[in-house]
């Protein structure tokens, strides 16, 4: 289980390859002890209204994004009715 923690946090946290095991614990703990900067807040957000964006309306970005590059849309999503 120790292993696979270690190679999660190797694939999270690539910086922290360099300590050792204790290091890298009193580093992470640290670390979420600090507030998060104006940007971190912004590029968190946007991602969120990204992702609820693209799930929630398809059709509408099939159409913005998928269409002007000329890339084939999914009919699923152009028959979709409202019930």
């Amino acid at each position: 289980m120790d292993r696979l923690r270690e190679v999660i946090e190797n694939l999270l946290y690539p910086e922290l390859q360099a300590y050792g095991r204790k290091d890298r614990v009193r580093l992470l703990q640290e670390a979420s002890k600090e507030p998060l900067d104006f940007l971190e807040w912004v590029g968190i957000l946007t991602a969120l209204v990204l992702v609820v964006s693209f799930t929630r309306y398809p059709a509408f970005w099939s159409q913005v994004v998928v269409a002007p590059f000329g890339l084939q849309t999914n009919r699923y999503y152009r028959d979709l009715q409202a019930p």
